[in-house]
């Protein structure tokens, strides 16, 4: 996956500022060249995810992956691409984060990070995180080459 759409959150929020220097960091760490117009505003809600990914799909606006700043977002874009006709994770990688409760339950299962302090935003740009946890975070995988 190289194009890589981000949606942020709230501008000012610090969790959203601390997402988005996670996605740029990973994109560089993985040789990916940032794209400003792969970054629009997600807002950290379920409907206006859905409406900016809509405007995207319909803008023709070529991505094979989200990364929604939250899983509300996250829910959004996946209305907006099963509208769409576009399958996750086969046509676009979905990751949403703060471990929404019904993520699990959802169909294909949703993969959500989870939120410390000390990590909050960067969890993409850090495999020293992969020794923590015992495994490379589902999230991260958008970005593997």
């Amino acid at each position: 996956r190289r194009r890589i759409l981000f949606l942020r959150g709230v501008e000012a929020q610090q969790d959203s500022v601390e997402r988005e220097r996670g996605y740029t960091r990973a994109l560089q760490a993985h040789g990916i060249e940032f794209d400003p117009a792969l970054v629009l505003a997600g807002g950290f809600e379920r409907a206006v995810a859905r409406a900016v990914t809509e405007q995207a799909l319909k803008d023709g606006l070529q991505f094979d992956a989200v990364f929604a700043g939250d899983d509300e977002a996250a829910v959004g874009v996946k209305g907006a691409l099963d509208a769409a006709g576009r399958r996750t994770p086969a046509d676009v990688a979905l990751v949403g984060f703060d471990d929404l409760a019904d993520g699990p339950r959802a169909h294909p299962k949703a993969h959500c990070c989870f939120s410390l302090t000390t990590t909050s935003g960067i969890i993409l740009g850090f495999p020293k995180l992969s020794r923590t946890f015992g495994q490379i975070p589902t999230c991260y995988s958008p970005v593997r080459r």
